[in-house]
């Protein structure tokens, strides 16, 4: 699969075409955010589409090597993400496809995890691609994108990424099958683990009025120009964490637009919160607001009134035979209260605290609790970079 990304590419087009110079603006932060190797869900996404990518070049295009080998080698480089999951939806993946793939006449075209210049610096690289003849329809398109997450439900429809994808698509073919703008484009979102199937249908003279007014924008984020306009699309912006364009609009909209109401909510204030909450994505706001500042005071920084300490420990049991034994022969209780090896909570209950506080330590294993946001008056001790950086070794 192609590790590049392009610095205005499709899949950040939400942000960079409604705010143009957020992208310039947190470029640096964005660079960090895709060199953190500790993004699991962006890494458990690259698994799956290379679990897909090998299902659908194999089946279609007859390329890549031997099942088990394949499959072992994507297993040895992402072992901490890789699941049999992902082979069960890379069937249903290609099934899909299969679907597309048969409804076209030869001559027919498919490209798989194919890269597309696009325009000007914005170029990517489509999942798949179907082009040809279809019967009764003439020349047609079909773009599909695998969505492994399930965080956001996607949508197909004026889904800029797409509509990008398509006219990479519509570039490289034009000519090969003489596109028109009465040629039909479909958009398909594959996104297994929500049950989501997506399509959406578009003239290409449609798509390509659309992509006039993207490249306008792009070429506004590509030179850092334009207004800033916080929304739904800052959820994924690089900036989410440090933009005051979005911590403004959040302040002002909290007492914008309510009741005459002096002292009291009423219900359609409580409305126009809630979607204003969902529209701005205020809850997750507020939790990256706290991981940045975890990580400023990390690093030496000072955030006034705010200090790191070591969050709840984790202890699990290592040595079950030990502990049952000890219980056992100390007649705290039988075998049959014990339950299943690592319930602790449930062993404690049954011989009781005072006697699981004399239960040898090495039955246990206690694993030192991950920094957390605290204000200065905790009485905790204050965690430092130091000891972040020695629990982690002792994971090792």
């Amino acid at each position: 699969m192609p590790e590049k990304h392009s610095f205005i590419g499709p899949s950040a087009a939400e942000i960079w075409f409604h705010c143009p110079p957020s992208m310039r603006t947190f470029k640096k932060e964005k660079q960090e955010e895709e060199n953190n190797p500790t993004a699991d869900y962006k890494t458990e996404g690259t698994c799956a589409h290379a679990v897909g990518e090998y299902f659908a070049k194999k089946i279609f295009l007859h390329k890549g090597g031997e099942y088990k080998e394949e499959i072992e080698k994507i297993r040895a480089e992402y072992p901490e993400v890789f699941s049999k999951e992902m082979l069960d939806y890379a069937d249903d993946y290609t099934a899909y496809l299969q679907n597309i793939y048969s409804g076209y006449d030869r001559p027919r075209h498919m490209m798989v995890e194919q890269f597309l210049p696009i325009f000007g610096n914005t170029f990517g690289t489509t999942d798949c691609a179907v082009v040809g003849i279809k019967a009764g329809v003439g020349v047609s398109l079909d773009v599909v994108d695998f969505k492994y997450g399930k965080g956001v439900k996607v949508d197909a429809k004026n889904n800029l990424q797409m509509l990008l994808y398509g006219y990479g698509v519509y570039r490289r073919y034009r000519r090969l099958f003489n596109l028109q703008d009465e040629t039909p484009l479909t958009l398909h979102i594959f996104q297994p683990r929500l049950k989501n199937i997506s399509q959406w249908g578009i003239k290409v003279g449609d798509m390509l009025k659309k992509i006039d007014e993207l490249r306008k924008q792009a070429e506004l984020a590509e030179a850092g120009l334009g207004n800033f306009s916080p929304g739904h699309w800052c959820r994924f912006c690089p900036g989410a964490d440090s933009c005051k364009h979005r911590a403004n609009k959040i302040k002002a909209s909290l007492t914008e637009n309510l009741s005459e109401d002096k002292n009291k909510l009423q219900n359609e204030d409580y409305a126009k919160l809630l979607d204003f909450f969902k529209e701005m994505n205020v809850e997750s706001w507020i939790k990256q607001i706290k991981a940045h500042s975890l990580n400023c005071i990390l690093s030496g920084e000072d955030v006034p009134g705010w200090k790191a300490v070591e969050g709840r420990s984790k202890t699990t049991i290592t040595d079950f035979k030990t502990l049952e034994k000890f219980i056992v022969d100390n007649k705290m209780g039988e075998s049959k209260d014990l339950y299943s090896p690592g319930g602790i909570t449930l062993i404690k209950k049954a011989i009781g605290a005072k006697n699981f506080k004399k239960v040898p330590d090495n039955c246990f294993t206690k694993t030192p609790g991950r920094p957390t946001l605290a204000e200065v008056s905790d009485p905790r001790k204050d965690y430092t970079s130091s000891d972040f950086a020695k629990n982690e070794f002792t994971k090792i």
